[in-house]
């Protein structure tokens, strides 16, 4: 049977239409190019929110004032949400009050308070402003987003939310499998399709091991191998137990909620996740890095002291007390052959190297009790989760415990960096402050290079190109500096012919009165000046110090002069 005229017959799937050549392959309205400030990776996730909480979004109870927060601090770019229940006009509300999001709802047409699908695009990362094409597939329960980003990658996402009811279920996978595989259809066949599929493929994804009902699963089943996709996360974890929804009343467990991929995108898929949620839902919240072909290895970064170490006293103490000893190791007598004793820059050099190593080991000490508790309380669900001398029931109930006791440590967490928030913008909003001015300040992400040519690599017998940034920062590096010594054999006398040149031509020379201020030596004061003068919250340099460091022990010192009495400073 020729591919056009494919039928819904299980054992020939359709050929997908992403290798069709035929006119109705591509999308009738082309979406224009991306911006080039899109991120070469990008976050995508799901979240069943079960409801919007409260009707009015200035309600503390709406959830929907909860999902900025939640995109900005798990770096999400792409967020698809079922169990919406959003209308137009709190679609339009929620839009006008949070600037750096777009939002697309389709709700049910039926009930508007129940069921429904959105999408949620967080524009400080996908930056994909207006190139975005949202087609409603059945509404309140699936939806496709098309864009492009990134070097005019296309990327296409299908939301669904599934009937709970088996046979439901199953109309609603063939009703899918019929809508793309007609050959009347100018549909894309998506590269993610990801929600609440509220069925499992395997027994493997429900705590009792129980099958769910055969024929619907194959209504699944068919629909993802036409579209040529299979469950990533499954497909990373073969053989772990993982789930995404526990049930409040029976404290049932089930992975109900996945992301499908198509196979020719799973290279592209890294960072499969499956995280608790400080939203009033049974659901989790799951999550997939998806990346670019050709994407360079970036590594972590310098470490830097961290701003909530400096104000721990007992790390402060300690740089002192490094202080104390740098300072009688600089006063003892250099020997001659700096056998017994380094100089003092190996001196001072140690010195930064001990504060360094002393503020890692103080950051992971003042960790806060929440994030102790948070990784405990993981380690006890893995160990309940794979302790299989315990009843069903009991290793139910006992994870229901933990995951509930997980779910009041997020929420603590959440509101109080909502609420430092709000009484950071109470102070300092509509000030004229650093703070003020970033808040509307687009950040767009740098221009990412991919690869770099290796010089002579190829005479060397070795790789051309490198994808690395570390090696290509050196090369960077290696590049500039040999730009510095090209062409410098000259003549000495045509050297210094040129040099007098070039001081001949300039006019301005010092005054008596500068030329004395410029050789007297510094002084305390002047080092002070400079210190004070130092912005603050600037990267730090190299060593990973900031400025904020030299201020704070100045400061100490200076109050410790001023508690002490003048007559024993005498």
């Amino acid at each position: 049977m020729p591919a056009e005229q494919a039928t819904n017959n299980p054992d020939n799937p359709p050929v997908p239409r992403r290798q069709r050549n035929n006119p109705h392959n591509t999308v009738t309205s082309p979406l224009p190019k991306p911006q080039k400030n899109t991120r070469a990776n990008i976050r995508i996730g799901s979240l069943n929110i079960q409801g919007r909480g409260a009707n009015s979004i200035y309600d503390p109870s709406n959830k929907w004032t909860k999902i900025n927060q939640l995109v900005r601090d798990k770096k999400i770019a792409i967020l698809a949400v079922q169990e919406a229940h959003l209308n137009q006009c709190m679609t339009e509300q929620l839009n006008d009050l949070f600037v750096n999001l777009s939002i697309f709802a389709s709700p049910d047409p039926e009930n508007m308070n129940a069921r429904g699908v959105a999408f949620v695009i967080n524009q400080r990362i996908a930056a994909v402003g207006k190139n975005i094409k949202i087609e409603t597939i059945i509404p309140g329960r699936a939806m496709l987003l098309e864009t492009k980003w990134h070097n005019d990658e296309s990327l296409t996402i299908l939301n669904v939310y599934a009937p709970t009811n088996m046979r439901e279920s199953r109309t609603f996978w063939n009703n899918l499998w019929e809508m793309w595989t007609n050959t009347d259809s100018t549909l894309p066949f998506p590269d993610i399709i990801l929600g609440d599929f509220n069925i499992t493929e395997h027994p493997q994804d429900r705590c009792n091991g129980r099958w769910d009902n055969q024929e619907t699963v194959d209504a699944l089943q068919n629909l993802m191998k036409a579209f040529q996709m299979k469950d990533g996360w499954r497909d990373t974890f073969p053989n772990t137990q993982t789930f995404t929804m526990v049930h409040n009343g029976n404290h049932h467990q089930s992975r109900l909620d996945r992301i499908y991929i198509a196979e020719e995108q799973t290279n592209r898929a890294h960072e499969w996740t499956i995280d608790d949620v400080p939203i009033p839902t049974d659901h989790k919240l799951i999550s997939v890095n998806i990346v670019i072909p050709n994407t360079p290895y970036i590594g972590k970064g310098r470490w830097a002291i961290p701003n909530f170490v400096l104000g721990n006293k007992k790390y402060l103490q300690n740089i002192e007390d490094l202080g104390k000893s740098l300072l009688n190791n600089l006063d003892r007598p250099i020997d001659a052959n700096r056998l017994d004793n380094p100089n003092t820059q190996l001196l001072w050099k140690q010195f930064k190297t001990d504060i360094i190593d002393s503020a890692k080991t103080f950051a992971k000490k003042t960790a806060s009790y929440l994030d102790r508790r948070l990784k405990e309380v993981d380690a006890e669900i893995r160990a309940v989760n794979a302790d299989r001398a315990l009843q069903l029931l009991d290793r139910n109930r006992s994870i229901a415990t933990l995951t509930k006791e997980k779910k009041v440590i997020l929420t603590k967490r959440f509101q109080t960096r909502r609420e430092v928030a709000a009484a950071r913008n109470l102070l300092e909003g509509e000030t004229v402050c650093k703070y003020w001015t970033s808040l509307q300040k687009q950040k767009p992400p740098r221009d990412l290079i991919r690869t770099l040519k290796i010089p002579n690599g190829e005479a060397q017998g070795s790789r051309n190109y490198t994808k690395r940034s570390d090696e290509m920062a050196q090369i960077a590096k290696e590049h500039h500096d040999n730009l510095q010594d090209l062409d410098t054999n000259h003549n000495p006398n045509m050297r210094e012919e040129a040099i007098q040149t070039a001081l001949n031509a300039i006019n301005t020379s010092l005054t008596d009165e500068e030329s004395t201020q410029l050789g007297t030596a510094l002084t305390d004061s002047n080092v002070l000046a400079a210190l004070a003068s130092a912005a603050n919250g600037k990267s730090p340099g190299l060593d990973g110090i900031p400025y904020e460091l030299w201020k704070t022990l100045n400061k100490r010192f200076q109050d410790h002069q001023k508690s002490v009495p003048k007559t024993s400073l005498q």
